[in-house]
């Protein structure tokens, strides 16, 4: 074993063959500055284009629990998506209008 200090990271221990496990860790500032970039650009370009913005409050809780779409959907940033909108739409005077998860909408016609 060997100890390896980085100055973003604190003091990891690392088994020789965990090498590659260090270079995942290492991806995950970048994927994360990359997420909150790409939600800042779609929520101002929402915010410049529409008037009024329609979301649908969704059950993330329940959507993660499917083992083969849980890893996308916490990558997706839902909760921050959200939070982003509806501060930048304040500021612009742009209306939110957040749709109850159970509103029947197949109903609609």
């Amino acid at each position: 074993m060997r100890d390896l200090f980085t100055a973003d990271n604190s003091a990891l221990l690392l088994i020789d063959h965990q090498v590659g496990t260090m270079q995942w860790i290492k991806t995950l500032p970048r994927k994360r500055l990359r997420r909150s970039d790409s939600l800042h650009k779609l929520t101002t370009g929402l915010v410049r284009q529409c008037g009024t913005v329609e979301i649908e409050d969704l059950h993330v809780k329940g959507m993660v629990r499917n083992t083969h779409l849980a890893h996308a959907i916490s990558d997706m940033g839902f909760g921050m998506f959200r939070r982003l909108l509806i501060c930048k739409a304040e500021r612009a005077g742009v209306t939110v209008v957040v749709a109850d998860r159970w509103f029947p909408w197949t109903w609609q016609r």
